[in-house]
């Protein structure tokens, strides 16, 4: 059994990216059976992302009646350990933080919940993990269920104001790696995670002494987060978002909205090579992710450093100032930007 554990954990993330590649007229899930029939497990892009099924009618039915680019067949050894695996799943709970539906090889916080013991645990990939750390402490989210400033949340993930996933952005572009653009691939273009944001004229008030009335008291709105183009500029997304730009640029009356599905197809493509890449290269990260407990409740935040200490922003450390301008440049908490 121990040698099948890696595949069929591989198979888990592998599978739910092809979920995502397929058009939607195709059906909303792979469904992945034993030869017999008896045993098949039912892997979807959207909660819950794991049903188990033992009926052999509805089974041998929904087999039928699905396309077969979405059909598996394995051994039935491996459908019971991929069942192991979509029970731990199943047990982080209805409410993720982001939108990734598993902890990403090599990071404890890129993901639903986390697996770090402590603010200080990091994964092998330090500066991607640092990244998910921050935005997971976002301190200005919307949980699951809650209504806020005539908001409410009735989807399954956690969602973030507008601000901290633009910070996300930023840091993963700042980093630049594959495991960066990867994250931002699927956060951004395949997963199109939604944020919200206040109402304007409310969105206007941006000095330090309105804060507090702008974060408690003005309407909020949930907006579609930008999409996630790698910072160099010889890459397929940033290709396919300047050719549809140029589009809308001359066709003035009636632009050309920016092609997300075309975005969306290329992000598969860019994290199905790259987590192939990883699987193969650095097998343990993936193992050691796949195992390791995850909980949703996260560590405490260290507190935070004196005021005139602060000044770091991610990764990239600013000068300690001797005076405070609490106008424009002021990233509330988050250091100076």
């Amino acid at each position: 059994m121990e040698p099948l554990a890696l595949p069929l954990r591989t198979l888990l993330v592998a599978l739910l990216l092809l979920s995502w590649q397929l058009k939607p007229s195709a059906g909303s899930a792979v469904l992945i059976s034993d030869m017999t029939m008896t045993m098949m497990v039912e892997l979807s892009s959207r909660h819950p992302f794991c049903k188990m099924h033992t009926d052999r009618g509805d089974i041998q039915r929904m087999l039928l009646q699905s396309d077969p680019r979405r059909i598996r067949q394995v051994p039935r050894e491996s459908v019971v350990e991929l069942e192991e695996v979509c029970r731990r799943q199943g047990s982080y709970g209805h409410e993720f933080r982001g939108g990734l539906g598993f902890i990403y090889p090599g990071t404890k916080w890129c993901g639903p919940g986390t697996a770090a013991s402590s603010y200080d645990d990091l994964g092998p990939h330090v500066r991607e993990d640092r990244c998910c750390r921050e935005h997971d402490m976002c301190p200005d989210v919307l949980n699951v269920g809650d209504c806020r400033r005539g908001l409410c949340n009735r989807g399954t993930f956690t969602r973030s104001h507008c601000d901290c996933d633009a910070r996300f952005r930023r840091c993963l572009q700042a980093a630049n790696t594959e495991t960066a653009n990867t994250l931002g691939a699927i956060f951004y273009n395949v997963v199109q995670v939604t944020c919200f944001q206040e109402r304007s004229p409310c969105s206007a008030h941006q000095r330090f002494e309105d804060y507090f009335y702008r974060s408690t008291q003005c309407p909020a709105e949930y907006r579609q987060a930008d999409l996630y183009v790698p910072p160099h500029v010889d890459n397929l997304l940033a290709k396919i978002l300047d050719h549809g730009q140029e589009q809308g640029r001359a066709l003035i009356t009636a632009p050309h909205p920016l092609p997300r599905f075309g975005v969306k197809l290329a992000s598969v493509g860019l994290a199905a090579v790259n987590i192939l890449r990883e699987v193969v290269q650095r097998p343990r990260l993936l193992w050691d992710s796949l195992h390791a407990p995850v909980s949703r409740d996260l560590p405490p935040r260290r507190p935070p450093p004196p005021s005139h200490q602060r000044g770091y922003y991610y990764e990239r450390p600013g000068r300690p100032r001797t005076h405070y301008n609490y106008g424009y440049g002021y990233d509330y908490g988050y250091g100076w930007r």
